[in-house]
């Protein structure tokens, strides 16, 4: 199946992540919360391994060998200009939303929205919402 639009993760040519952090903390630090959440739920050795397949994927689009569909979804309804990329991990999905944009395409740059997991369409949309809203805001820093 072709993709209507070309992303770094899965094209074969790559990219380098930026996270965000602004106005509401930021990605690393969603991703963080999970990690002490499972630490103090499951121990050291569920985090450890919960790592390894979050770091797995990122370092599969940073060399776009990702699988369309399968692994990144994009241009989401909700958000066009926005991508995820899924883990199913232990019967839980979750979910990276991120923007290639438009004036670092040189750069091949991948910006790192938000990680979230995906309990519900309806709680995803939301999610999705505040991914948009931080990519607007980032837009908007970056041209001001």
């Amino acid at each position: 199946m072709s993709a209507p639009r070309l992303s770094y993760a899965f094209d074969g040519r790559g990219g380098d992540w930026q996270w965000f952090t602004g106005i509401d903390e930021g990605v690393l630090l969603d991703l963080k919360r999970v990690r002490l959440e499972l630490r103090r739920d499951q121990g050291l050795y569920a985090e450890a391994d919960f790592m390894a397949l979050i770091r797995q994927k990122l370092q599969g689009a940073e060399r776009g060998i990702l699988i369309f569909d399968e692994d990144v979804k994009v241009r989401l309804y909700v958000a066009p200009a926005l991508n995820e990329i899924r883990w199913a991990i232990q019967d839980r999905k979750w979910r990276l939303y991120f923007t290639e944009p438009l004036d670092l395409l040189k750069e091949r740059v991948m910006l790192g929205l938000l990680f979230a997991e995906k309990v519900a369409p309806d709680l995803q949309d939301d999610d999705i919402r505040v991914a948009d809203r931080r990519y607007a805001w980032w837009a908007a820093r970056k041209k001001g």
